[in-house]
């Protein structure tokens, strides 16, 4: 709740009619919070008591109007990867918003007197995977493959530097995939084909990886406006419940009322057939582990996710 601590009174989202901005917009109007609500086009249905500011990004923005009176921002907005990305999609298109019209947007924040910037970044900053026992932490060496993830990075460091040069604090936050009701993407494609009874060949697929339910990560983001010690610094989140790609789907399969229907195929003979049929990108996103350390959130904010995933998934998928 809004209180004589809290960092923030008005709170400006971008991208906020999108999956995650959506609830992060319900998390802090539950708070207590003022929000504006930034989206490229209109919004249909926005909640009535946000004030709602339409801009393009990838167009020059006059942000002084909508920045006044506006102490924190969280900044959601951003080309997003796809699971394979197209060759048509250069760097310099996900430069273009990701990168470029960010710390465009941040610097006039910063020139603005906005206290404190809240970047929602990508754990593929860190990588596709992590070795066997290993997680990443804050302090692991990034090393962005994709397109997207360097675009994420690169604003990570030009935001980093931006901090130095005026009193704008700056959080960053790395999460992995993020799942719930509706969400875009893979989650929503394997739900699907669990949904269709289509077997899946993962059975033998017990590589261990990190995912954050969208409920947990809105209350992550929460904290991160609220709490004085997240200015400046660098977090890596999750539902610190990490599973192998077939516990998912089974858990899944039983939030449906279905019965599990997964198959054996020896591991490095699906990497194989991912590789040959060009879905080599697949080899990372599923059968390599990927885990994430998140004992700086717990011991710097005190924050701990309020659902396990099985809870999560349960309240993610539809019978």
């Amino acid at each position: 709740m809004v209180n004589s601590t809290s960092i923030a009174q008005c709170v400006l989202v971008t991208g906020a009619n999108g999956f995650v901005g959506s609830y992060v917009i319900d998390a802090l109007l539950e708070s207590g919070y003022s929000v504006k609500a930034v989206v490229r086009k209109s919004w249909s249905n926005p909640p009535k008591e946000v004030e709602l500011i339409v801009a393009d990004l990838s167009l020059p923005v006059d942000w002084s109007s909508a920045l006044k009176g506006v102490t924190t921002i969280i900044h959601l907005a951003a080309i997003v990867h796809q699971m394979n990305e197209s060759p048509q999609m250069s760097i310099e298109e996900y430069r273009n918003i990701n990168t470029d019209a960010t710390l465009v947007f941040a610097e006039q924040a910063a020139k603005a007197g906005v206290k404190r910037f809240i970047f929602l970044s990508t754990i593929a900053v860190n990588g596709a995977f992590t070795g066997p026992g290993e997680c990443f932490t804050e302090q692991s060496e990034p090393k962005p493959k994709s397109s997207y993830a360097i675009s994420k990075y690169e604003s990570e460091l030009g935001l980093q530097k931006l901090a130095l040069l005026h009193p704008m604090e700056v959080t960053i936050i790395r999460p992995p995939m993020v799942y719930g009701e509706k969400a875009p993407g893979n989650f929503s494609r394997l739900v699907s084909l669990v949904q269709a009874g289509i077997p899946l060949p993962f059975k033998l697929a017990q590589n261990s990886r990190s995912f954050i339910f969208i409920k947990n990560l809105a209350s992550f983001i929460l904290a991160c406006v609220e709490h004085p010690a997240a200015g400046n610094e660098l977090f890596l989140v999750s539902d610190n419940d990490d599973i192998s790609p077939c516990t998912l789907i089974c858990q899944i399969s039983k939030s449906l009322g279905l019965r599990p229907r997964v198959f054996s195929i020896p591991v490095r003979l699906l990497e194989l057939v991912f590789i040959v049929f060009g879905r080599r990108t697949l080899v990372n996103q599923l059968l390599k582990p990927m885990r994430v350390n998140i004992s700086k959130a717990h011991s710097l904010l005190g924050w701990n996710p309020p659902y396990g995933s099985f809870i999560g998934l349960i309240n993610s998928v539809k019978k």
